[in-house]
């Protein structure tokens, strides 16, 4: 008795098949769009959320604010400027002066958010769901 040889017809449609189903599985998982089940920024908010959060007591708005408010120094002051401030001139130390009054509210901002026990940045999500703090640093 003879051993049963499938046709090359046979092996042929078998392999054509494969290969169809092969490439639909690569389309179907190159056009497939993601279905977001779980609310990633409601879930980051839980889990590094401050216990018994109360907004009154966070540093955040009022650092904030103190970045807001926060007048630049002159050029004057700037680096690599190696003087003492005893050793300004007399307009030297005037110009100082106004520039620390000019950061009176920021100073007092700065003031209030170190009296506060945390900092903690409320998150949202923007509309491509990436995270947004709010807090712009200088």
């Amino acid at each position: 008795m003879k051993p049963l040889r499938p046709s090359k017809k046979w092996i042929l449609a078998t392999i054509g098949l494969l290969a169809v189903l092969l490439i639909l599985k690569i389309l179907l998982l190159l056009t497939a769009k993601p279905k977001i089940t779980v609310d990633y920024v409601a879930e980051y908010k839980r889990t590094s959320g401050v216990q018994n959060y109360d907004p009154d007591e966070n540093a955040a708005p009022y650092y904030q604010k103190d970045f807001d408010t926060f007048v630049e120094p002159p050029d004057k002051f700037k680096y690599p400027h190696i003087d003492w401030p005893e050793d300004f001139n007399s307009a030297e130390q005037a110009l100082l002066q106004e520039w620390l009054t000019s950061n009176r509210q920021a100073f007092e901002y700065f003031r209030e958010a170190v009296d506060k026990p945390y900092y903690w940045l409320e998150r949202e999500a923007k509309e491509d769901n990436s995270l947004d703090s709010g807090v712009r640093f200088i």
